[in-house]
């Protein structure tokens, strides 16, 4: 049958809260204990941009919780809770809105977080809104903007690809991120594609780059995807977008502890390139010799 809200929010109030939430979905507002200071996100999903009619529902509820996850992990931080509120088409049925809420409930419950609220509105189209709290790491949140020139540059995974079916899927790099508060000068997720993403780092800091393409990790759905578009597997790892993994600069004088450390927890995180002085230029190295750094990621505009 379609749904109605009220049966909704009733079902989502008898899950079971997280130990830190003193009250949970069903009331007016969530009760959650907090630390001394909190990492904070929003993420916003619409249908026919992030996601398709034809998407399974669960695996859009996933998404719209771990986007905000990987904020959060961009942080070096910690997932406590998760708010989301939701649009829904009227005709919906009530177990395909059940399904949506159930996704979420497991992206939460994957990378350690509660879900602890949430809203339902009736609308055209089916949009998502996440909001998500985290504990930052001891030494404080990772910025953008605090890498320096000579910094090692580095991401956590292999890169292109993920409109076949990684971006619906794909697990916050939480743990990733908490190892790398220890070691990584800056961080951020890749969202937006790597071309588009080193840049935000690079701006936020004042610096340039130089990445060499034969470093670059290519994921083997940039190289499916490539078979299909004509275009090279090395052009979807820069470009694409949506890969969630982490992209971090790494000073030189830490690379024996962190190398070291990396292996023992298991870890194969990828260097890519060096960030160099603003003024010296932004560059993919190749074959043929540095070319221009071009941003062709995704960007959402009016």
């Amino acid at each position: 049958m379609p749904w109605r809200e009220r049966d909704l929010l009733a079902a989502f109030a008898r899950k079971t809260p997280g130990p830190a939430v003193a009250v949970g979905p069903g009331d007016d507002c969530a009760v959650v204990s907090v630390p001394p200071s909190l990492v904070l996100t929003t993420d916003l999903m619409a249908e026919g941009t992030d996601f398709l009619p034809s998407h399974p529902l669960r695996s859009v509820g996933w998404k719209s919780v771990m986007i905000s996850a990987s904020d959060i992990a961009a942080m070096g931080a910690s997932p406590l809770f998760f708010l989301v509120a939701a649009q829904i088409p009227p005709g919906m049925e009530e177990d395909r809105v059940l399904e949506l809420t159930a996704g979420m409930e497991a992206a939460a419950e994957a990378v350690g977080a509660s879900l602890v609220g949430g809203d339902l509105s009736a609308g055209p189209s089916l949009l998502l809104v996440s909001a998500g709290a985290g504990a930052p790491p001891p030494g404080g949140p990772v910025l953008r903007s605090t890498a320096r020139a000579g910094d090692l540059v580095f991401v956590t995974g292999p890169l292109g690809g993920s409109i076949l079916g990684r971006h619906l899927t794909f697990r916050a790099r939480v743990e990733e991120g908490r190892f790398l508060a220890s070691f990584a000068s800056a961080m951020m997720d890749i969202s937006d594609g790597l071309s588009g993403d080193l840049v935000h780092i690079a701006d936020a800091s004042s610096l340039d780059f130089t990445v060499s393409a034969a470093a670059v990790p290519v994921h083997p759905d940039a190289v499916a995807l490539s078979e299909r578009t004509g275009r090279s597997p090395l052009h979807h790892a820069l470009h694409d977008g949506e890969d969630f993994e982490l992209l971090f600069t790494l000073p030189p004088d830490r690379l024996d502890d962190f190398l070291e450390a990396s292996r023992d927890r298991g870890f194969a995180f990828r260097r890519i390139g060096r960030m160099t002085p603003k003024g010296s230029g932004r560059f993919l190295e190749t074959e043929e010799g540095p070319r221009p750094w071009r941003i062709l990621s995704h960007e959402h505009r009016g």
